[in-house]
């Protein structure tokens, strides 16, 4: 279930986290519900330095062409991915705060075009990036998982995952600090970055 209020104003913060819901969170604040568990968006004013960010992560998906309404901003749509996204991030690792393009993305200007210009600095800032591929990429992330070889079908799969060749992909990968994978809907561990583009690298095609 989500639900939305938030409130803007000529000096809208342009930085957003989701969080678990506490004693000090807004009952008002736009939220989720995940696992049991209440997220909600909390306001954290201007991009902070790298070494002077909270502990988030950012979490990275393709849009895919499929929209639904955004509880979170209800004068624009969001991919029909976002959710199942932020579902299968918080299941693998649990962490102390989420940036999500869907939930932390200011609704008005010019806090929405000053976030989008700082897109690089929000990445720089996480403490990881956490790559939600679509389902179809299951496989090769199992196989180099268990240490597998990469072959021509698994290759594919991830050839043809629109993740790939989104506009924003190299600029989150090349600012992020670390990077992982996980495959949607997966309740197994995200494999490392490195050792994933080390396996694609060697794959045979």
């Amino acid at each position: 279930m989500m639900e939305a209020s938030r409130s803007s104003g000529p000096e809208e913060s342009i930085f957003y986290l989701l969080v678990p819901a506490s004693d000090i969170t807004s009952s008002e604040a736009a939220a989720i519900d995940v696992g049991g568990q209440r997220w909600q968006v909390v306001a954290h004013g201007a991009v902070p330095l790298r070494d002077q960010a909270p502990d988030y992560i950012c979490v990275s998906y393709s849009w895919g062409e499929d929209r639904e309404s955004n509880p979170f901003d209800p004068e624009r749509k969001m991919s029909s991915r976002a959710q199942p996204a932020l579902e299968t991030a918080i299941t693998a690792l649990r962490p102390p705060a989420i940036w999500l393009d869907a939930a932390c993305m200011p609704v008005r200007e010019p806090a929405r075009t000053l976030c989008l210009e700082n897109m690089g600095a929000i990445y720089a800032a996480a403490s990881g990036v956490l790559v939600v591929l679509t389902s179809s990429a299951s496989t090769l992330v199992d196989k180099v998982r268990r240490k597998e070889a990469v072959g021509s079908d698994e290759l594919k799969f991830l050839e043809e995952d629109d993740w790939i060749s989104r506009a924003w992909t190299y600029q989150e990968m090349a600012n992020s600090k670390a990077i992982s994978f996980i495959a949607a809907a997966s309740k197994d561990e995200p494999v490392n970055g490195e050792k994933l583009l080390n396996a694609v690298g060697h794959g045979t095609v």
